[in-house]
């Protein structure tokens, strides 16, 4: 899976030389420290709510991170140069929280990256491509799915400072990347960013990264949500991506992924996948489609949301795959207080349009409830 982390000119040298990948916000996360934080009404206060929610949202974007993933740095454009793409590194760990307020590395940033995570030389190509080249050009396309849809989205979007792309479009930044350094790169430990050349470079050192590496956990966060009776589907979203291949949600919800998206854009509108989690077989693709509420799940869900989904792989994901692709909708949600109301929800489900044929199957709707017990967040498979 790849990760594509934005950088400027000052903070892609840092990156570089330290060897990590960042992105956050001025303020820092308390309740990351202290599950049991209270928000206050005013910024000027501490947290907000709505500050909490936006800090929640990054951190479930690097959650989905695991070792071994490839890390591509998109460096946003200036005066005096394009916006470029460059790589390729890999994950050396799982994210952390860096706080704020200990200032490591962040007046060489000159700005604060409070989840990081450290990284390692793969496949290090000293040229960067360019947006140009990558997303404007059309040579080689023969169907619209074949666009870099994920990075077009976030262009359009430009309020994620780590995104995820597809293995399809992965494999073509990184087939261009080859293409543009006729399949040069560097070898070496020690790397910077050129501002003169906009090049990667190799140096003769490398500096040791000797941050703080705090866990960021949100579970005793979301239980204590729930507990208040607060919005918490943001926190929801970052636990699922820290715990989706883990029992019991990998059997629930994620299977044997190759690839776990949240926030996943479907449209150029505001339309987005809350998760979505892709399985490969010799025989077939699974696409776990899931959509998260932190109250008990209700019509629109199955009515609107689902369908605009479904019908947003079948047009731009289905064409990349050469096996047969099973759609799965799956609904994670508050459980009903009681079995009739499950029932007449399980009525609602069943009247989303499935279908099978030679290419693609939508299977019926999976509800997965969850529920606070002896301090712990518990799921269920209720049909």
């Amino acid at each position: 899976m790849t990760h594509v982390f934005i950088v400027n000119d000052t903070t892609f040298k840092v990156h570089l030389e330290y060897m990590f990948a960042g992105t956050g916000a001025s303020k820092d996360a308390p309740f990351l420290v202290d599950s049991q934080y209270i928000n206050p009404k005013k910024s000027a206060d501490g947290l907000t709510p709505a500050g909490e929610r936006n800090l929640t949202a990054m951190i479930a974007d690097v959650s989905r991170i695991r070792p071994g993933d490839s890390i591509i740095f998109y460096l946003q454009a200036t005066k005096k140069h394009q916006g470029m793409f460059f790589g390729v590194f890999k994950a050396k760990s799982r994210a952390f929280y860096q706080p704020t307020d200990e200032e490591y590395l962040n007046s060489e940033l000159e700005k604060a990256l409070n989840f990081r995570v450290l990284i390692q030389p793969d496949t290090v190509y000293p040229k960067g491509i360019t947006e140009h080249e990558l997303l404007d050009r059309i040579d080689g396309v023969n169907h619209p799915s074949e666009m870099c849809w994920s990075l077009i989205y976030r262009k359009l979007k430009g309020n994620r400072g780590c995104t995820m792309i597809t293995d399809y479009e992965s494999n073509k930044l990184k087939r261009k990347l080859e293409e543009k350094n006729n399949n040069q790169f560097l070898r070496g430990q020690g790397f910077s960013y050129s501002t003169e050349s906009k090049c990667i470079v190799l140096t003769t050192s490398t500096k040791e990264y000797t941050g703080n590496i705090l866990s960021l956990s949100i579970d005793e966060r979301l239980i204590k949500k729930y507990k208040d009776g607060h919005k918490f589907e943001t926190h929801l979203q970052a636990y699922i991506m820290q715990h989706y291949d883990e029992e019991p949600l990998r059997s629930m919800i994620a299977f044997d992924c190759n690839w776990a998206g949240n926030e996943v854009s479907c449209g150029v509108g505001m339309q987005r996948i809350d998760s979505m989690f892709v399985s490969e077989y010799d025989d077939r693709i699974i696409i776990n489609v899931v959509e998260l509420k932190c109250v008990v799940p209700y019509s629109e869900i199955v009515t609107d949301q689902l369908p605009w989904y479904v019908d947003w792989i079948k047009d731009y994901l289905i064409p990349l795959y050469d096996r047969k692709v099973i759609i799965q909708p799956i609904i994670v949600a508050k459980e009903f207080s009681n079995s009739e109301d499950t029932q007449t929800y399980k009525s609602t489900c069943e009247s989303f349009m499935t279908e099978d044929n030679n290419d693609f199957q939508i299977r019926e709707i999976q509800f997965v409830s969850y529920n606070v017990e002896n301090n712990e967040l518990s799921f269920n498979i209720e049909f």
